[in-house]
């Protein structure tokens, strides 16, 4: 673990960052190119973790939102309480909060670029979004705006197999 060209980046964000997939943290990754003619299907990993929060009012599919939504997966409420209050990684992973973007829905009052407001249960409003089937948590890392439209589904994001991270907990745990 000690020996290779691998080491923990100090900022967990950065991981992910899309402008930063070759990093010293990744060990092995499915790498995809921008290139359309050499990506095949793509990584399709945005859509899947990606809640239909465009069946919502005042809401678009959007590629800063997440683009095309499948709604396969979401946090689970373990997954969820894995993250210490003031875990600077929870934020980094999830997406909780959207915004305004369909003018043609808007709900009466507010704005485009406004954070939208969720009835979390009968009488109970929040900026927070639910983490229920159809609109749950988005897990960000999986985003890929660089697609061509909000419909594609072909993405260029590589797909991380190992990190060096996860390789320090599967020694610890040996």
């Amino acid at each position: 673990i000690r020996e290779g060209p691998y080491d923990l980046l100090d900022d967990y964000a950065s991981v992910f960052d899309y402008n930063n997939q070759e990093n010293s943290e990744i060990v092995f990754a499915v790498q995809y190119t921008n290139v359309v003619l050499n990506n095949g299907p793509g990584n399709q990993g945005h859509a899947f973790f990606t809640p239909a929060y465009d069946q919502f009012a005042g809401l678009a599919r959007d590629l800063t939102q997440g683009g095309r939504p499948y709604a396969r997966f979401r946090p689970t409420p373990f997954f969820i309480g894995l993250f210490e209050p003031g875990d600077e990684r929870f934020d980094t992973t999830f997406r909780r909060h959207w915004f305004y973007n369909n003018a043609a829905t808007l709900p009466a009052g507010k704005s485009i670029g406004d954070t939208v407001v969720w009835e979390v249960s009968p009488g109970v409003f929040s900026t927070t979004a639910p983490n229920v089937v159809n609109m749950h948590w988005a897990i960000k890392k999986h985003d890929d705006a660089t697609r061509a439209s909000v419909q594609d589904l072909a993405g260029f994001r590589d797909f991380f197999v190992y990190r060096l991270a996860e390789t320090y907990l599967l020694a610890a745990e040996g």
